[in-house]
């Protein structure tokens, strides 16, 4: 944890630097880090994201360890809710739709002042699922709309903190004749939202051909080949001649 804090403290005050945090959840060692972390990525607007993956047991020094303890997707993401203090809730987690649920969860946050606001509570999972069909973040197919609704919700339910967050986010995106594209307004919205992504890998032990076969993470083999990243790190890295020669590395 001291690594993180002097580490932040250095890279993290350039305005140009864009940073995730990753964090490898193993049971029993580091699962009451991710307090610190939440902390760090709210005080530090170069922090846009953070990056659990549960502990995978592959390679020349994870194959080797008889003693797998792993963390499932879904209880790595109750551990952040629980560590959130009350912010964060397991259902503020959806599943990313391009992937199988139990490989992928995500988090959407609105940073409003020193607060987290997740998007689930202003917009249903379904809604955004839908927003994330053909991408691997957010995409708004009808932003006006979007934030009319989420305005109009917010203010229903008199949440006037977060609806000052949402004015400043719009004022932001939408100012006076400014003519921005979509792309320059989703660049100007990345200061005030914030991503949990959690991730879980397989190895020998929990390999599931199902999972495999939905996995949106591939990686490039011989031209026109793709292999999805579990199955690439457990049965064909070793035979890539771009890291290995032989059997040495």
């Amino acid at each position: 944890e001291m690594v993180i804090r002097d580490w932040s403290s250095d890279v993290c005050s350039s305005d140009l630097a864009k940073i995730t945090l990753l964090n490898v959840m193993q049971r029993g060692v580091n699962e009451n880090a991710i307090s610190d972390l939440l902390k760090l990525m709210k005080s530090n607007d170069s922090i846009l994201s953070l990056t659990v993956q549960t502990m995978t047991y592959t390679g020349q020094g994870g194959g080797s360890i008889t003693d797998r303890r792993h963390i499932p997707v879904d209880e790595a993401a109750r551990i952040i809710a629980s560590q959130s203090n009350g912010e964060i809730r397991f259902d503020d987690f959806f599943s990313r739709p391009s992937a199988h649920p139990l490989c992928y969860q995500i988090c959407y946050i609105l940073k409003s002042g020193d607060a987290f606001l997740p998007f689930t509570r202003f917009a249903d999972n379904r809604q955004l699922s839908k927003m994330m069909e053909e991408s691997y973040l957010l995409r708004l197919d009808n932003e006006e709309d979007f934030f009319r609704n989420v305005v109009n919700d917010l203010y229903s339910q008199n949440e006037t903190k977060h609806l000052k967050a949402f004015r400043h986010l719009i004022d932001s995106l939408y100012p006076h004749n400014s003519g921005y594209t979509q792309f320059e307004r989703q660049k100007r919205a990345e200061p005030f939202v914030r991503t949990i992504y959690v991730h879980s890998h397989m190895d020998e032990t929990n390999f599931d051909a199902t999972r495999a076969m939905l996995c949106p993470d591939l990686v490039p083999s011989e031209p026109g080949r793709l292999i999805p990243a579990c199955a690439y790190n457990l049965f064909y890295r070793m035979k890539d001649s771009r890291f290995f020669k032989g059997d040495k590395p």
